[in-house]
């Protein structure tokens, strides 16, 4: 049975199309494409962002995009499938029950050991008190009042040294984008999905979330962007896709230092 990722490949090349054509267009990394044509899927990204990549290309390449993405999913259960039959679970020889019980035997020996040696202190400390003050004269005089030297507190300082509190989460996520060349991008804002298509150069773009922002780009280094007002680090070089997840906890780890 023929997988999706050879009956993209043949489609492209009957089309007379190139790997780099094909990523100019979709705004997939051609190290994705690549892997989708040899069904190398550890080199994909999972769940709904693997079947965004092959609806794509499908449709650049003239295959109906549901059935591409059908396929696509039985061929990845198929294979984690057989990754799964691959596993094998290690044998465990003679030799090795008899270190593991070597380990349990030293284990138990140090127990008792330890707990020999607990008992022997306690014994030598009960001994020891009874010899100190076991054996005081009946009519041994209190220790004078006058001579008991109490440590003073210290004074109070006038200036008590400040706590710094952490500083707090923002209430919301605010994000602005401003993209210099075509990219292909999908948002979820809170759990809900607010954006998915290849924007074009010279878009602008303002999101807004409660707690959380998902971000899958085609081309990291298509755009600049803005947290809460902030510059943004960027996220990777031209051509290169990345998955991230900002958070109102996480979101300074995005900002430029």
């Amino acid at each position: 049975m023929e997988h999706v990722g050879s009956r993209l490949r043949k489609a492209r090349e009957a089309k007379g199309l190139s790997l780099h054509e094909v990523a100019a267009v979709t705004k997939i990394s051609i190290a994705a494409l690549e892997a989708l044509e040899k069904d190398d899927y550890t080199r994909l990204p999972g769940g709904i962002f693997g079947r965004s990549f092959v609806k794509a290309y499908a449709a650049q390449v003239g295959i109906d995009p549901e059935q591409a993405v059908a396929a696509f999913a039985a061929d990845l259960a198929r294979a984690e499938g057989e990754a799964a039959k691959r596993k094998e679970v290690p044998e465990v020889t003679a030799d090795d029950r008899a270190f593991l019980e070597r380990q349990r035997r030293a284990i138990r020996l140090v127990q008792q050991l330890g707990l020999a040696a607990g008992v022997l202190i306690v014994a030598g400390l009960a001994f020891w008190g009874w010899t100190r003050w076991g054996r005081q004269p009946p009519d041994a005089l209190p220790v004078p009042e006058a001579a008991v030297v109490r440590a003073q507190p210290p004074p109070p300082s006038a200036d008590p040294p400040a706590v710094q509190a952490a500083p707090a989460a923002p209430e919301k996520l605010a994000i602005q984008f401003e993209f210099s060349a075509d990219c292909w991008v999908r948002i979820a804002a809170d759990g809900q999905v607010v954006l998915e298509r290849i924007i074009k150069a010279g878009e602008k773009q303002a999101f807004t979330a409660d707690h959380e922002v998902a971000l899958n780009v085609g081309n990291a280094g298509a755009f600049t962007w803005t947290l809460n007002g902030k510059p943004a680090r960027s996220l990777g070089p031209s051509g290169t896709t990345r998955v991230v997840r900002i958070t109102r906890e996480n979101v300074d780890s995005f900002l430029q230092r």
